[in-house]
């Protein structure tokens, strides 16, 4: 059941996502100067994905870490000795963030509630 409900779900993000992309390609073939535009667009998505990386980890409490686990955690806007787990999410490497949420090194370190405010 679950399967066949995600199944459903992945197939309306694939048709969503090509929708957008018809529409941006509509869009850009507008342009006077497509390959700046283009540019544009791109700086345009980093801006907005920063911003909304920093804004979701300033939602988040500081921590304390509860023992070291040899793994790289983000201070953000938190004093010394203290991480920000949204923003260790976030913001960190994608390597590191995938380390942060399977290691069984930092048990209770980054709560479920972090982990929804990133997702």
């Amino acid at each position: 059941l679950i399967a066949a409900l995600l199944g459903a779900l992945t197939a309306l993000h694939t048709r969503m996502m090509l929708g957008m992309a018809r529409i941006r390609k509509q869009y850009q073939s507008r342009w006077r100067r497509q390959r700046l535009g283009i540019a544009l667009e791109t700086v345009l998505y980093c801006a907005i994905c920063a911003l909304t990386s920093g804004v979701f980890s300033l939602f988040s409490r500081c921590r304390r870490p509860l023992h070291e686990s040899g793994l790289t955690y983000v201070r953000f806007n938190c004093p010394e000795g203290e991480y920000n787990p949204v923003a260790s999410l976030l913001v960190n490497t994608s390597h590191s963030s995938v380390k942060l949420l399977f290691s069984g090194n930092n048990v209770g370190e980054i709560l479920y509630r972090s982990s929804a405010l990133a997702f």
